[in-house]
């Protein structure tokens, strides 16, 4: 009967959760230590209407906790980019160091910020 206890040990080891992986997180690029020239050159915007656009969706773009937090910043520099040189999304990704799904998320987070201005700086004139 003694013998029975040491089959409840196996019993336990099965039950056991695996360990989980150590998250990994990758060097991201600061897209704004660059000379405004090249700036220019990669993004198709300088860097003072980049912040423009910053400060106009700042409220409707939070700061993502997930995966160490990306800022407002990178991730309108991040959408520029992809929509402005029609990158892939994942040479975008790779280049600040993120994965495709966030670039798709950053895109379609930064596009309704601005779509949701649309109504402050369009206006559709009707003959009376």
């Amino acid at each position: 009967m003694d013998y029975l206890q040491y089959f409840d040990i196996f019993d336990e080891i099965d039950r056991e959760e695996p360990p989980r992986k150590r998250k990994i997180y990758k060097k991201r690029f600061d897209p704004l230590i660059l000379q405004d020239k090249e700036f220019r050159m990669k993004y198709r915007f300088s860097k003072v209407y980049m912040r423009k656009i910053v400060d106009l969706v700042q409220r409707n773009i939070e700061l993502q906790a997930s995966g160490g937090g990306l800022s407002v910043e990178l991730q309108v520099c991040t959408a520029l980019r992809t929509w402005a040189r029609q990158e892939v999304q994942d040479d975008a990704a790779d280049i600040h160091g993120l994965i495709q799904q966030s670039i798709t998320n950053i895109c379609r987070r930064v596009a309704l910020a601005l779509a949701s201005k649309a109504a402050e700086f369009m206006r559709i004139y009707t003959h009376a």
